[in-house]
């Protein structure tokens, strides 16, 4: 029997993921406390979670593709990315200090504008990230059947 170790690698890496997860949620009891901590991020943390959300299936994908496609133009395009960055660092993070502790934007929203508000941001949000997700197994059913040669639904499931 031959033993196809891209799949055993792969199937560890998932089961490792999901054993630390499972450890390290021991003693949370909200979800605020699971989603903002004690408030105590050094520096290494918060630049890891920002580059971790940026640097997605998404960015790969499209940016290979692209960058393939359309060569030179592509890549001086979207170092614009950096302009949004500095933006944000410099406009937009001073004025968020009343936002701190806020679990989502649709609890800071209902904060400002009422509970109609909290709720069509709530909506609106579940709408764009379920697009997202919707994009990111696509991808994980092209990476199965492209790497491992399975079924793209294998990677979907």
């Amino acid at each position: 029997m031959k033993i196809d170790w891209s799949i055993l690698i792969f199937l560890s890496f998932l089961l490792t993921n999901l054993y630390l997860g499972l450890k390290s949620s021991k003693g949370i009891a909200s979800l605020k406390e699971y989603s903002i901590g004690n408030k105590s991020f050094n520096t290494k943390t918060i630049v890891a979670t920002l580059v971790s959300t940026w640097v997605c299936g998404e960015f790969f994908y499209t940016i290979t593709v692209e960058t393939y496609c359309e060569g030179l133009y592509f890549v001086i395009a979207a170092l614009g990315n950096i302009n949004s960055f500095l933006l944000i660092a410099y406009f937009f993070l001073p004025r968020m200090e009343r936002f701190i502790g806020k679990v989502s934007i649709a609890e800071a929203m209902g904060d400002l504008y009422g509970s109609k508000v909290r709720i069509c941001t709530a909506l609106a949000g579940f709408i764009c990230t379920s697009g997202i997700i919707a994009v990111q197994l696509k991808i994980t059913g092209d990476i199965f059947e492209y790497l491992l040669v399975l079924p793209k639904y294998y990677g979907i499931f």
